[in-house]
């Protein structure tokens, strides 16, 4: 949760193991807070790149639209002025992980 910017979101001082940074690039979407359209528009770009589904469009599809509502029925319904806020990180037992 560290390297995926967690406690800078939430203001609490981590120093409890030193954090080795990585790209995120390819690993995972750190916590990204989004207020606008257009932001959650870049989360969804962030999200497909991580899935490596680009010989499957029809379920990237699925899940660029599960994503998109989801985020859209928090920054419609939930009134925060703080919006939604994601993260994502790909596993599988296959490579790559």
């Amino acid at each position: 949760m560290a390297r995926m910017k967690l406690f800078e979101h939430l203001g609490v001082p981590y120093d409890a193991r030193p954090v080795t940074p990585y790209e995120e690039a390819g690993r995972f979407l750190p916590v990204t807070q989004v207020r606008r359209r257009e932001e959650v528009q870049a989360v969804i770009g962030g999200i497909s790149a991580l899935l490596h589904l680009q010989d499957d469009p029809e379920s990237l599809s699925a899940v660029q639209y599960c994503v998109s509502e989801l985020l859209r029925n928090v920054l419609e319904h939930s009134g925060s002025p703080e919006g939604a806020f994601v993260a994502a990180h790909r596993y599988t037992k296959k490579g790559p992980h």
